[in-house]
């Protein structure tokens, strides 16, 4: 006999119901996000950049509907520059940066991916 979890249960009536399934809350930073950090930790001390934070800011894309950028960087110039560090893209995740990119044309946009052992920063065009 197999046994449900609580989160078993909740899927099935969610799919009952017609509604996707819940997800889980981030509690922090996962793996390829604390890996980045240290290397803007880096950046910052080589002088690179002058400050950076996690998670620091919620931009409202419309209503009911937020983007929480994984990093913030402020650079010496002034500038402030948004960072979204991923593994892989879902489909929410790309439409929320890429509206977010298009709402906020005065800041910068980064999609931040780990490829062939270093860091691969991309631009995300705001027009």
């Amino acid at each position: 006999m197999t046994r449900l979890t609580a989160a078993d249960v909740q899927q099935m009536q969610a799919r009952v119901k017609g509604q996707a399934p819940p997800r889980a809350k981030s509690c922090g930073p996962n793996k390829l996000e604390t890996r980045y950090g240290q290397y803007l930790t880096l950046r910052k001390h080589a002088g690179e950049i002058m400050d950076w934070r996690y998670e620091a800011i919620k931009l409202r894309l419309a209503p009911k509907t937020y983007f929480t950028p994984d990093f913030c960087v402020w650079y010496p110039d002034g500038a402030l520059e948004f960072l979204e560090v991923k593994g892989f893209m879902r489909d929410d995740a790309a439409v929320k940066l890429k509206t977010a990119a298009v709402l906020f044309p005065y800041h910068r946009f980064v999609l931040v991916t780990w490829e062939h052992g270093k860091w691969n920063e991309k631009g995300v065009p705001n027009g």
